[in-house]
């Protein structure tokens, strides 16, 4: 019997090493020339195709190539070498600028820590956690430590160079744990954390595991957050107050619940004198879906498109540009449109009044669309086809815009995947809205509110309420 036990030791003690040769071998097999030509086709795709290089201050695309060179050739393993791609994109500034998918073969082998967390006042505090969490973490806790570091400086350190964010006010937001933070939170199975959590009873230390495995096969039914964390405000919402002739109508992504959520309301909408639309966490999705609704709420017989440039090769500018010195290449050459970051690239010209692709005659019958006062709440969060509701919305000049600066991950992306199948996104365009200011980083509200104090506030009604004080206020 002993024997026996001995020989079943040895089993697995070798199936052990078998598996850790194994899992070795997984998240090893893009060679180093192979990342060295990966890195090249980022850089050559950047540098003809990228269009917005004046959010990269003191940034040379070219330095920046040269210097991630050997880091991505000393990188141990695949899982590291697509971390320095990602840090090598977030050079750029740019919400919609980033490696944004990891290849095949690496996916059995991430996983999220189930934690969210916000940023305010200088404190990381918890948002939201896993269900297996529930007993160890509460939301409100504040984390003052992780892996014994100083939280603040371990965001700074770990996540912050990792964050693809037009707007550096709202980077450390960007670097927070939350769910689906591809470039900051993803990590290898069950790696742990240790946070040094403060609460009323004092400071205690908590283990969290990243255990939200990517493999859908890998999860189970715990994998889900807690019920009693605050993101309530991530689910589409409808409240009206008739006595004051409010509707407040909270909308979180641009897909098919977007136009659902609005015209199942719409009579209701129709009977305020004032709608509240909150997109201040709507983090996207199709543009499309937004046309149906803008129709209703722009009055207008004709909607226009804002402007968007995109980048287009002029290499005559650039062949002719080589027999003249510098210093008189401002007067022989028209260079008013191009970038100085690079001589040889212009922006395509686009008269949003002009052109007929860039507007389109409004579909809605005058008497349906909706003739009241509209206050876009936007923040931060919102990205992408929330920027362009938010943006196309302007051109209706009763909508006030309160809140935050938007995230600046607007205009169409390029996609493109490389040979090892890490997934690109670049953002190609220029933004301006209808006054011709730049758009690109972000679109501006007319008026700032603290929205984190604003989301304290779970009840949607207590919600409207401060609104409607707010907006008296005005």
């Amino acid at each position: 019997m002993t024997r026996i036990y001995a020989l079943l030791a040895l089993l697995l003690m070798a199936s052990g090493v078998t598996m850790q040769g194994q899992e070795a071998t997984d998240i090893n097999q893009i060679s180093s020339e192979q990342k060295v030509y990966e890195l090249s086709m980022l850089w050559k795709e950047m540098s003809y195709n990228f269009g917005n290089m004046d959010n990269c201050p003191g940034l040379d695309i070219d330095s920046l190539y040269r210097t991630f060179i050997p880091m991505v050739t000393e990188t141990k393993d695949d899982f590291e070498y697509w971390k320095v791609l990602q840090r090598f994109m977030a050079c750029f500034n740019n919400g919609h600028t980033k490696i944004f998918g990891a290849p095949d073969h690496l996916v059995k082998h991430l996983a999220y820590p189930l934690l969210a967390t916000s940023y305010h006042n200088g404190n990381i505090v918890i948002e939201n956690f896993g269900t297996r969490m529930a007993d160890s973490l509460h939301v409100g806790d504040t984390v003052v430590t992780i892996n014994g570091m100083d939280a603040v400086d371990y965001f700074r350190e770990y996540h912050i160079p990792y964050v693809t964010c037009s707007n550096e006010e709202y980077k450390m937001q960007e670097a927070m744990f939350y769910f689906s933070n591809l470039n900051c939170c993803l990590m290898k199975s069950d790696e742990r954390i240790r946070l040094g959590i403060k609460d009323p009873k004092g400071v205690h230390e908590v283990d969290v595991y990243a255990d939200y495995y990517l493999d859908p096969e890998k999860r189970d039914r715990n994998d889900m957050f807690h019920t009693g964390g605050n993101y309530w405000r991530t689910v589409n919402s409808f409240v009206a107050d008739t006595t004051n002739s409010f509707a407040y109508l909270a909308l979180t992504a641009c897909n098919e619940s977007f136009s659902e959520a609005f015209f199942s309301h719409y009579e209701e909408i129709q009977k305020a004198d004032n709608l509240i639309i909150n997109i201040s966490y709507n983090m996207g999705g199709y543009s499309s879906f937004c046309d149906t609704v803008l129709g209703y709420l722009v009055d207008s017989d004709t909607i226009y498109k804002y402007p968007t440039l995109n980048r287009v090769s002029n290499a005559s500018i650039m062949a002719s540009s080589s027999f003249i010195p510098n210093e008189r290449k401002e007067t022989e050459i028209d260079i008013t449109k191009n970038q100085e970051y690079y001589l040889n690239h212009t922006f395509e010209s686009v008269n949003y009044q002009d052109p007929s692709w860039a507007k389109f005659k409004n579909s809605v019958p005058a008497s349906k669309r909706y003739r009241g006062n509209i206050y876009v709440l936007m923040g931060h969060e919102t990205v992408s086809a929330a920027e362009y509701f938010a943006i196309m919305l302007s051109q209706n000049k009763r909508v006030v815009f309160l809140g935050e600066k938007t995230a600046g991950a607007n205009a169409q992306p390029y996609y493109f995947t490389l040979p090892s199948g890490i997934k690109v996104m670049i953002n190609i365009g220029k933004c301006y809205d209808f006054e011709n200011r730049d758009a690109s980083s972000g679109f501006a509200p007319d008026y700032e509110l603290d929205l984190y104090e604003l989301f304290q506030k779970k009840s949607r009604k207590k919600l409207l309420g401060r609104l409607e004080g707010i907006i008296q206020e005005l």
